[in-house]
């Protein structure tokens, strides 16, 4: 589960460690849309 409030804490994020991805950090976030826009690390590139 995301937790959507406005804290910006990093143990919110989804995990796309299945996905090969590692998040850094979230962007931004649109409330009325239900989307947050995180920056990730290519674990491949790693």
């Amino acid at each position: 589960m995301i937790d959507r409030s406005d804290s910006h804490n990093i143990t919110s994020h989804p995990d796309c460690a299945k996905f090969g991805y590692q998040i850094e950090r979230e962007l931004g976030h649109n409330k009325n849309g239900g989307r947050v826009t995180y920056l990730a690390t290519n674990n491949a590139s790693c």
